[in-house]
C-alpha cells in the first residue's frame, strides 16, 4: 500500500478502539548529516518523526516542515576493530 491508511491492519486497528480515540501511526527517518558549526565536523543521523495521516506527497517535500527533529544519534566509530567485525556491531 502508499499510504499508511491504505492498508487493512490500521484500519482494524483503528476499529478497535472504543468511540472517540484514533489511532495516528509515526514515521521515523534517519539520515547521516554531517554537523559543522560547534562540533568540529562530527557527523550525525537526526532521527525525524512525522505522522503518518499526512499524504505522502506532502511529507516529502522538504519545503512542508511536516518532520520534527527528536534527537541526534551520534555515529559510532571504532579503533582496532576490522571492517568485518563493524558490519555485524
Amino acid at each position: 500500500f502508499g499510504e499508511f491508511m491504505s492498508a487493512d491492519q490500521a484500519w482494524e486497528i483503528q476499529h478497535s478502539f472504543p468511540n472517540g480515540c484514533s489511532f495516528l501511526g509515526i514515521i521515523g527517518a534517519l539520515d547521516k548529516t554531517p554537523l559543522t558549526i560547534g562540533t568540529s565536523n562530527r557527523e550525525m543521523h537526526p532521527l525525524l518523526l512525522a505522522p503518518a495521516n499526512i499524504h505522502a506527497g506532502v511529507w516529502m517535500k522538504a519545503t512542508s516542515h511536516s518532520f520534527t527533529l527528536a534527537m541526534y544519534l551520534p555515529i559510532l566509530k571504532f579503533h582496532n576493530v576490522s571492517p568485518a567485525v563493524q558490519a555485524v556491531l
